[in-house]
């Protein structure tokens, strides 16, 4: 890239991009290389050009650099290295549009019939081999152009810069591309890869999209919707699709706190799981100390009645509900089968997963690859490899996502009853439009006193175990449910690295999973402690939440609410000592409302 261009960019706001090494680099950039030791590579502040590349990286790396651009010093961060990683265990998953095909659905029936003599976890593991055969068999049959990329990618693997193997020399004479020696052909066939895969990556989501709006377009000749509905479901259709098509690279490389960079998938899943076991931890309390807790913040009475009257017990058609309400397409777990295959065969899947919920309650086990989950995770930052800078999502099962929806829909009356309006997240016919209200109000009358913006530390991650066991007795949960759901919360977790499953897997001892609809239910119950507390101790403050997002209105002079500022500190470290909600100093925040004298303050 011209060096004009180079220094035109960095006078502009630092940007994010991603440069294909052996395909386009600098040809002169300072750059600080952080790549394992183990790799032969140091880490040092020096500078590079094209042929350094050739001599010292070209061998190990064929993947990615991240390339943060801005008016310091140009920095690279390798993500992919090569050889590719051989360890781990790879992860089958059954793509939706072979599923939607009339011969899987074929094949995939005639073999249901055949298996109804079966029973249990048999039956399901049945199911499980007979639909990777069958997605397996019509891949084979339907991409036979990406079998040509297969073997493309197989002849990169074994070709160095050194040798090129007879496949590689034959791809290129077939794309018509002239190569001086093995290191210029070497990289002429990766930029052939690299473009053949994002022709195909093209390919396919214009056929998605596609389907998409065809699918679209099915459903509004059904359902007769206006013009303006229409055009709503579309655009939110593909956006969605587009959204999950084009989303953001999986970590393959983390840094620990230590600074020591970290490659490979089972040394970044043991990475992973030792710091996210470090985290996902309950506070030092049992489920009978926090049930008295509960017992002296005098939760209304109708807690310990109303569950008897509002829970519903699990029914075909409330399983049929939520397998309804689960998406068909999005990422499943380690099964890799996603729910758009037990949709449309939902006369075979319903009846079983019923009897496996009443299995689960009898035992309080989910058995081999029921409640087990994988977590993925993503920057929160581009080009941040930080370990503790990283979200993770969890990819459960889809059938272990069904049974939790199915729990959702049984506790979604009593959630209604329970949760007070202060709580407006992850509850149905509520929004924030009457907190928006309340806040354009106060403000308004000019009131004096200050909002209290409160964050909490890891909190889907850190809530206690023994409040949520202690919570759900309280209320009078039946105690096979509670064991049920404890179970599901205590199941283990591994970590998708790439394309792979890390071979380790840890069971966290606090913390809530981040990939079903009954998780975040769980949390809001557990923010209802809060509310309580809040209004027993300080009932004059306003307290305006949203899932974990907290706003607090404190009226009153400076003398005042400086006093119930330290009396809030004191609520807040008793909420923390019992649920594992620590609020996040740092990150908090106290806004002045109204006429004060900043000269005092």
């Amino acid at each position: 890239e011209p060096q004009h261009k180079v220094k035109s960019r960095e006078r502009e706001q630092a940007a994010y991009m991603e440069l294909q090494i052996l395909d386009a680099w600098p040809l002169v950039y300072e750059v600080e290389l952080e790549v394992p030791e183990s790799k032969g590579l140091t880490r040092e502040h020096r500078r590079i050009d094209r042929a350094s590349i050739s001599a010292s990286l070209a061998p190990t790396i064929t993947g990615l650099y991240n390339v943060e651009v801005g008016s310091s010093d140009h920095k690279a961060v390798v993500l992919h290295l090569a050889p590719e990683d051989s360890t781990g265990m790879s992860r089958r998953t059954i793509p939706a549009e072979i599923i939607r095909m009339p011969e899987f659905q074929t094949q995939m029936q005639q073999e249901l019939l055949a298996m109804e003599h079966m029973q249990g976890d048999e039956w399901w593991k049945r199911m499980e081999e007979v639909a990777h055969s069958i997605s397996a068999e019509l891949k084979g049959q339907s991409k036979r152009w990406d079998s040509g990329l297969w073997k493309m990618e197989e002849a990169l693997r074994k070709s160095s810069i050194q040798k090129l193997t007879g496949a590689a020399k034959k791809i290129l004479a077939e794309n018509g591309v002239p190569y001086s020696e093995s290191a210029t052909g070497y990289q002429k066939l990766h930029t052939i890869i690299t473009r053949s895969r994002a022709e195909q990556r093209r390919k396919q989501l214009v056929s998605r999209v596609k389907e998409a709006i065809q699918e679209t377009w099915d459903q509004e000749v059904e359902g007769q919707s206006t013009i303006l509905e229409k055009k709503s479901g579309r655009q939110e259709r593909v956006v969605k699709l587009l959204q999950q098509m084009m989303s953001r690279k999986q970590t393959t490389v983390v840094k620990l706190q230590n600074g020591k960079v970290v490659s490979g998938v089972n040394d970044v899943g043991k990475a992973m799981g030792e710091f996210w076991k470090s985290i996902m931890v309950s506070p030092a309390k049992t489920a009978q100390e926090c049930e008295a807790f509960i017992q002296t913040l005098e939760p209304p009475r109708s807690w310990k009645t109303a569950m008897e009257v509002l829970w519903k017990i699990p029914s075909y058609n409330i399983v049929l509900t939520a397998l309804e309400k689960l998406d068909p397409t999005s990422a499943p777990g380690e099964d890799g089968i996603p729910a758009i295959l037990f949709q449309l065969f939902a006369e075979f899947f319903v009846p079983r997963i019923l009897i496996k919920i009443d299995s689960i309650a009898r035992t309080g086990v989910w058995g081999t690859r029921w409640g087990r989950g994988i977590m993925r995770s993503i920057p929160k930052e581009a080009g941040n490899l930080a370990v503790d800078k990283q979200r993770p999502i969890t990819l459960l099962n889809a059938k272990t996502k069904w049974i939790t929806g199915t729990m959702k829909i049984c506790l979604q009356d009593f959630l209604m009853m329970m949760v007070p309006p202060e709580q407006k997240g992850f509850m149905p016919g509520r929004n924030m439009d009457g907190h928006l209200f309340k806040v354009m109000e106060i403000q308004s009358q000019n009131r004096k006193g200050v909002w209290v913006s409160i964050d909490f530390l890891k909190a889907y991650d850190k809530v206690g175990h023994s409040m949520i066991e202690g919570l759900l007795r309280y209320i009078g949960m039946e105690e096979h449910w509670i064991r049920m759901l404890m179970e599901f919360m205590k199941e283990e977790l591994g970590f998708l690295v790439g394309s792979k499953v890390a071979e380790t897997w840890f069971k966290p001892d606090g913390g809530i999973r981040q990939g079903d609809s009954l998780s975040p239910a769980i949390y809001v119950m557990v923010t209802v402690i809060l509310c309580i507390l809040l209004k027993k101790e300080m009932p004059e403050i306003v307290a305006l939440l949203y899932a974990d997002d907290t706003l607090l209105w404190i009226p009153g002079d400076m003398e005042d609410v400086c006093s119930k500022l330290r009396k809030l500190k004191d609520v807040m470290f008793k909420y923390a000592e019992f649920t594992g909600q620590e609020m996040n100093v740092g990150k908090s925040k106290v806004v002045l409302q109204g006429d004060w004298d900043l000269r005092i303050i």
